[in-house]
C-alpha cells in the first residue's frame, strides 16, 4: 500500500497516455469524480461567475484534490 494512500486499492492511478495525472481506476473514484461534478455544477448554476462561484468552485476543487491524494497512487503519466 502507498504510504499516503487510505485505501487498500488506490481509487485513482496514474495517467497512461494523455499527459500526466490521474485517472479513475475504481468505481469509487467513479463516485467522488460523479459527485464532484455534479457540485460543480450546482455551484456554478447558483453562484454564476461571481466571487462566492470561485471560492465555491476553488473549495470544491481543493476538496476533490485532497480525496484524489489520500485514496490514490502517485499522479504521473508522460510529460511529451
Amino acid at each position: 500500500m502507498d504510504m499516503n494512500r487510505m485505501t487498500k486499492k488506490p481509487w485513482f492511478g496514474p495517467k497512461q497516455h494523455g499527459g500526466w495525472g490521474w485517472r479513475v481506476t475504481s468505481w469509487q473514484g467513479g463516485v467522488v469524480l460523479a459527485i464532484f461534478v455534479v457540485f460543480v455544477f450546482i455551484n456554478a448554476s447558483v453562484f454564476k461567475l461571481t466571487a462566492k462561484g470561485i471560492i465555491g468552485f476553488l473549495i470544491l476543487l481543493g476538496c476533490f484534490l485532497l480525496i484524489t491524494y489520500l485514496t490514490g497512487d502517485q499522479p504521473g503519466g508522460p510529460l511529451g
